[in-house]
């Protein structure tokens, strides 16, 4: 069952910020942490058809993933560039 609560997260709590979802794209990978809540993914999916593009991180690395026109975070999506 979907759970609606967009401050869900889409791993256990149990697993707080553990790399939950892995995608390849070409010769890159990619981790969608379990503390993701489903507010940033609908968020993410309504982006669908923009561009990636690697932003700061909170400690400065440029390896988190996003696909908003701004290249600012979306709020509670954490994609990352592994």
């Amino acid at each position: 069952m979907l759970n609606s609560n967009p401050e869900a997260k889409i791993g256990s709590a149990q697993h707080n910020q553990s790399p939950w979802i892995f995608v390849e794209l070409g010769s890159r990978t990619y981790y969608l942490n379990s503390d993701t809540k489903l507010k940033g993914v609908i968020e993410y999916l309504k982006n669908k058809d923009e561009e990636w593009s690697l932003i700061e991180n909170e400690n400065g690395v440029r390896n988190k993933a996003v696909n908003t026109s701004d290249q600012k975070a979306i709020e509670g999506f954490y994609l990352y560039k592994e």
